[in-house]
């Protein structure tokens, strides 16, 4: 395990398609279209953003490739990076619609009743909750849907390279009533981050990539990833529990939670210790979620450390 350097990062959003324009436009047709038709649109943009992205469309061969484990041949990696494509695109509608959701019906979710058990027995203990979860299914309709059930929500995001994108993907979510902290935008986001828990909120974030902090290299998969340690500090500083969560799409357009129950901290005296073994813990669990829809894994870069090498 190891910590992170400036010259191992990778630019994981970095590619010339997160435009302002396209965003707006998705939008403006998702609020003057029926919803079939939209669905329909966004599997004509996964076809031309598949032919498109070459870098990207090897990026995500790789990880699958990674998921799946050894024997499986080009053709499907190829048929099921391409079925990839086409679930993030519907993925992105049902994001853009995330304000018109007034319940857990509109918005075509199925939880199982201990699932929401594990946040209301922590929010109980007031020291608010820690949703980490991966860039798995749909996150952006989980944070949505807490609010909509009455959760105070905030959620916390790396800063895009394009400043009108971030302000739109913002924008979206303030109108979710999900409260946003921008991580690289301030010095003080962390300190946000800890108020939050304070005010007994659950506090979202996606914690499969490096932002920039320390991080320890761990075991998934078969390879070797880079998972932050700090989600491990502030659970430690703030007593607030740490709850791995996602939202996967399934057949008829339809959703469903996976979730955990609180993961417990270790807690040997030596804290950088403790931190790299709770992010291999971590990684195991998200493992086997990914695991389990692969398809549905949006990393549009090599995310295996063995990977990036690799052309």
């Amino acid at each position: 395990m190891s910590n992170a350097t400036a010259e191992s990062r990778v630019p994981w959003h970095a590619h010339r398609f997160n435009l302002l324009f396209l965003h707006r436009l998705a939008d403006w047709g998702i609020r003057i279209f029926p919803l079939p038709l939209c669905y329909g649109v966004a599997h004509l943009w996964a076809e031309l953003f598949w032919f498109v992205t070459p870098h990207e469309r090897g990026a995500v061969m790789k990880n699958l490739a990674r998921i799946l484990g050894p024997g499986v041949s080009e053709q499907e990696l190829r048929g099921r990076a391409r079925r990839l494509y086409h679930a993030y695109a519907l993925c992105f509608v049902d994001f853009l619609r995330c304000p018109r959701y007034k319940s857990l019906e509109e918005a075509r979710l199925t939880y199982a009743p201990e699932h929401q058990a594990y946040f209301d027995s922590a929010l109980a203990a007031g020291k608010g909750a820690l949703l980490v979860s991966a860039h798995l299914g749909n996150w952006e309709v989980g944070a949505a849907l807490f609010a909509v059930q009455g959760y105070d929500m905030t959620v916390v995001v790396a800063e895009e390279d394009e400043a009108g994108v971030n302000e739109f993907i913002r924008a979206v979510r303030i109108e979710s009533k999900v409260e946003v902290v921008v991580l690289g935008k301030s010095e003080t986001a962390i300190l946000d981050v800890i108020r939050a828990l304070r005010r007994n909120r659950i506090v979202a974030m996606l914690v499969d990539r490096e932002y920039g902090s320390a991080s320890a290299t761990v075991p998934m998969l078969g390879g070797h990833v880079r998972f932050p340690t700090g989600i491990y500090h502030l659970a430690k500083r703030t007593g607030a529990p740490v709850i791995p969560a996602f939202i996967v799409r399934e057949p008829g357009n339809r959703y469903v939670t996976e979730c955990n129950a609180p993961m417990l901290l270790p807690d040997t005296g030596d804290s950088r210790r403790d931190a790299d073994t709770f992010a291999a813990s971590l990684a195991d669990v998200f493992g086997r979620h990914i695991k389990g829809h692969p398809e549905q894994f949006f990393n549009f870069f090599p995310l295996w450390i063995e990977d990036r090498a690799v052309r």
